[in-house]
């Protein structure tokens, strides 16, 4: 196994940048606020989009997975009356 090539991007956010955070609370004992990966293993998410993106994305998303999931269905329901109704 030989390694070809290495690509790592960064950025800086810019203050005042507005951001959705899905994650964890947490107060340390100073009394800082901070919010981080959950510790139960949950979902942690930072993205420079709006809610209303985010949403209207995993909307696009589940009508393409439901699309799929009925042409499936569908495959799988030809099969069964090919291969047992004939």
């Amino acid at each position: 196994l030989q390694i070809l090539g290495l690509q790592r991007t960064e950025w800086i956010l810019p203050i005042g940048r507005k951001l959705t955070v899905v994650g964890e609370a947490h107060k340390d004992d100073s009394g800082k606020i901070t919010i981080r990966r959950p510790e139960n293993g949950g979902p942690f998410h930072v993205s420079t989009s709006s809610v209303d993106t985010i949403v209207s994305d995993l909307g696009i998303r589940t009508r393409y997975r439901d699309a799929l999931d009925f042409f499936f269905i569908s495959l799988l329901l030809e099969y069964w009356k090919n291969v047992f109704i004939r």
